[in-house]
Parts: structure tokens; C-alpha cells; sequence
């Protein structure tokens, strides 16, 4: 699954304000949250790089993970997942690779293209890895470039509840269908400051995550996080069922800005 820690472009918001965007480069650490009663996994810490890349035409993505989890009975996981993805900043094209080791056996590997006919159109995912396959996005699937700079909008506008199809590039077998619920905006002090970029007024977002086609009563994942309209999260929860990472900005550096 594609975090989205600020995957999103340019545009108008209310009161004509755009949106300011700011390409970086962000070191997050990863910890197993406390919880009662204790799951299956009784420790968890790992590291998330996310780079988020501006070109004239789209951008440009590149998101890792390095995450240790250890269970009840002592035995160990190592997960090393990876996305790389270009997104036109119209929203109707999405370029991926997606690849999952774990414990150092290859568990996931995919790459492939994505496009919607127009905005809020249906369209098609046609995939290299594996070869031939494809899917079906039907009309309203977004990117999660798009989806995350719709997101913000909604936030901006004081909306509470935002739920869109979205394919990020994770499976080959359907999109998602993501519930997101707004919290008010918030001080920058509410949560930890990290200069020169994470220092701003924040949303707090929690987005759930839903099988399309499938009438399930409780998400697959949920997400909750520190938004910026910058497009920093300065703060995640991921909660995969099973257990709950917390996922706290440690280093941020901004990236230059393409001369279009």
C-alpha cells in the first residue's frame, strides 16, 4: 500500500489560495504502539524513506520500508517493501513498481500503467510484472496523487467525510475504496516540529481502507495522520489489523523545484 505522505500537486483551493506544495525528502522512524490486550506481535521498529520528486509534466514518487517484527513465539520477520511511481498532474496516468522481500524471499513484485479515460472516468491498469495482466478501474477511481490533493481541498473547505476509489499501485486484483474522516485544523505545536518543512498547521485525517467488491464490515488498513497543506505528515499511525505501527518524522530536507 502506497502511504500517502504527501503525494499531491498544485491546485485552487477555496477563497482562490493555492495549495503549497513542497517536494522533500523525509527519514521516519517505525515502532510497534503500545496496545491492550497485546496482538500477535510483540515488537516491531524499522525506517521509512519517502521521496516525493517535482517534474514539469508530473510527480515523482519513491517510498521504502524497512520494518522487524517479532511475535509471541520469538520468530522474526524482515519486510523490505518499495514503491516507485510517476503521476501526471492531471490525474489521469500513474506509473508503478511495487516490490515486497521478506526475510529476504520475494514475496511481491509489480509494475505496470495506469489510466482513466478522463477525470472521474473509468479506465485500465495493463501490467508488465506480471505479464498480460490487467484490471479495470471503474468511473471514479483516482490516483493517489489526486486523491490526497482532493483530500486537502476538503480540508480547506471544512468537509468532515471524503470517500473515493483509489488504485495505488499495491495488488492486481481491485482499487480501494477509502473512507477518509477530517479532523479541525490544529496548531503546529500539537504535534512534534521537525524545520525547515514540517512546521506548520496540520489536519489530523484517519483513512480506512476497503476491498472493492467485497461487503466488508472493517477496513483492510487504516491510516491516521498529521497532515500539512504542504503535503508533510509530521505523524502516522498505521494500523494493518494484526498490529499498529506508530510512525514519527524524524529528518525532512527539502528537494528543488523543476524550472518549467
Amino acid at each position: 500500500m502506497l502511504l500517502p505522505l504527501g503525494t499531491f500537486g498544485t491546485a485552487w483551493a477555496e477563497a482562490g489560495k493555492a495549495i503549497a506544495i513542497a517536494p522533500h525528502r523525509a527519514v521516519y522512524s517505525m515502532r510497534l504502539a503500545v496496545e491492550s490486550p497485546p496482538g500477535p506481535i510483540v515488537d516491531g521498529r524499522g525506517v521509512l524513506v519517502f521521496e516525493w520528486a517535482e517534474s514539469c509534466e508530473s510527480w515523482e514518487i519513491k517510498q521504502r520500508m524497512a520494518l522487524e517484527l517479532t511475535d509471541k513465539s520469538e520468530q522474526q520477520l524482515l519486510i523490505d517493501h518499495s514503491i516507485t511511481s510517476s503521476e501526471a498532474k492531471d490525474g489521469l496516468s500513474f506509473q508503478f513498481a511495487t516490490m515486497s522481500r521478506h526475510n529476504g524471499r520475494l514475496d511481491k513484485n509489480l509494475r505496470g500503467n495506469g489510466s482513466l479515460r478522463d477525470a472521474g472516468g473509468s479506465g485500465e491498469v495493463t501490467f508488465s510484472r506480471p505479464r498480460g495482466a490487467r484490471m479495470d478501474l471503474p468511473r471514479g477511481t483516482m490516483f493517489p496523487t489526486d486523491h490526497v490533493l482532493l483530500l486537502l481541498n476538503a480540508a480547506r473547505k471544512g468537509q468532515k467525510h471524503v470517500t473515493r476509489t483509489v488504485y495505488d499501485g499495491d495488488n492486481t486484483d481491485a482499487p480501494y475504496e477509502v473512507s477518509a474522516s477530517i479532523g479541525q485544523r490544529l496548531p503546529a505545536s500539537e504535534a512534534p516540529v521537525k524545520r525547515p518543512l514540517g512546521d506548520q498547521d496540520f489536519w489530523r485525517m484517519r483513512l480506512a481502507y476497503f476491498p472493492t467488491g467485497e461487503d466488508a464490515e472493517l477496513p483492510e488498513t487504516e491510516i491516521t495522520l498529521a497532515l500539512q497543506d504542504n503535503g508533510v505528515a509530521r505523524r502516522l499511525k498505521l494500523d494493518y489489523g494484526d498490529y499498529v505501527l506508530d510512525i514519527d518524522l524524524e529528518r525532512i530536507e527539502p528537494l528543488p523545484r523543476p524550472e518549467c
